[in-house]
């Protein structure tokens, strides 16, 4: 059989026409648990006995139908890839796409909140600073990821995977963190790459630090290697926390992409 890389896998399905979700990145899916399960005609992303993707085809001739038994489930669908028969959708998660573009000015109306709070950070405490994580001791950015976690107990999604992620981290990952003049860490951000979108991964800041993560989630979009790029940056979604909707809301995307689970519908 060849052997095949979950940077194949990327570009299978680049080749088949359709589009990377968030979790579609080489560096995320080597710090999961996810692996490849190969058969004589489809490559299959499974975790724990979970179809996490469509299978993909080996060959150039997309089949009507995907195997079914025994993935009678899978987790996430691909945008144009649409449920084969006998599967019917339920809804997974947003996806929210950013311009970074807009960022630059902010104007409007719709912009208001969200301009205003991540000034106020600033004004209040002065400026932060962006570092590559290396010059961070691992003790204190392990700390603030213990703190961030503490913080976000009922909400936060796959903790291991996002320590693995920050602390092993692939050659394509970037890890970078703010920090004070006097070099104290108070956020840890970090994203990657597919051939669509940049993948805005994580953002961890200090608790109860009000209008501290908006500031920090401008510092990305304005960053050089940002802005430069053509592509626009997939945020994620809300992991069924209506709170961050209202976040993401007020930052204004410029899609909200809806994301669906497809499941075997029993006959």
């Amino acid at each position: 059989m060849k052997k095949l890389d979950w940077a194949w896998w990327i570009n299978r399905i680049q080749q088949l026409g359709y589009l990377p979700n968030f979790y579609c990145s080489v560096p995320y899916l080597c710090a999961s648990n996810v692996r490849l399960v190969q058969d004589t005609e489809w490559i299959f992303v499974v975790d724990d006995g979970i179809n996490m993707f469509p299978p993909v085809p080996l060959n150039n001739e997309v089949l009507q139908s995907i195997p079914v038994p025994p993935y009678s489930y899978i987790w996430s669908g691909l945008e144009g890839w649409e449920a084969p028969e006998g599967f019917q959708k339920t809804v997974l998660d947003w996806q929210y796409i950013f311009n970074p573009e807009h960022f630059l000015t902010m104007e409007g109306h719709e912009w208001a909140t969200f301009r205003k709070n991540a000034r106020k950070w600033p004004e209040r405490h002065g400026s932060l600073h962006m570092v590559p994580h290396e010059k961070v001791p691992a003790k204190d950015r392990m700390h603030l990821v213990g703190d961030w976690l503490e913080g976000k107990a009922d909400v936060a999604y796959d903790a291991p995977t996002m320590a693995n992620y920050l602390f092993h981290s692939h050659p394509d990952t970037q890890v970078q963190c703010l920090v004070d003049a006097k070099g104290v860490l108070w956020a840890i951000i970090a994203w990657d790459y597919n051939w669509r979108f940049i993948n805005f991964r994580y953002c961890l800041v200090r608790p109860d630090n009000a209008f501290l993560e908006e500031y920090v989630r401008l510092s990305f979009y304005l960053l050089p290697c940002i802005q430069l790029d053509t592509r626009c940056v997939n945020d994620g979604g809300i992991v069924d926390n209506p709170g961050l909707e209202i976040f993401k809301d007020h930052m204004n995307p410029t899609k909200k992409i809806q994301t669906y689970s497809w499941v075997k519908i029993d006959k």
